[in-house]
């Protein structure tokens, strides 16, 4: 769902799926808040619902380049909670190939 708020941001609550390996899938949903005027979006689990995850935030934001016109700069940041000690083969794809899953619609 989307609502936009009396500050001028938007809500936008949603659910993801994450596939990991075959019998490892991770249901969560998220409440994002999108900012417009700080060209950032922030999120966290939807603790009015239940999720894989014990707890999940991060943020995106966008800049304008500082030296190269034309260009942008993207910060990503997450930080996520388990609610169980992962088997490592599970943790070690997601070390391996998390970011890059999250990074990967940002053309260098």
């Amino acid at each position: 769902s989307v609502k936009p708020n009396g500050d001028g941001t938007i809500q936008i609550k949603t659910k993801q799926i994450l596939g990991v390996m075959p019998g490892y899938a991770y249901e969560n949903y998220y409440d994002h808040r999108f900012s417009p005027k700080d060209d950032s979006v922030t999120w966290s689990l939807d603790y009015k619902k239940t999720s894989d995850f014990d707890d999940c935030a991060g943020h995106w934001h966008v800049e304008d380049h500082p030296t190269k016109p034309g260009n942008t700069r993207v910060f990503y940041a997450c930080d996520l909670k388990f609610k169980n000690a992962l088997p490592k083969p599970i943790m070690n794809f997601l070390q391996k190939t998390a970011l890059k899953q999250a990074t990967a619609w940002v053309k260098k």
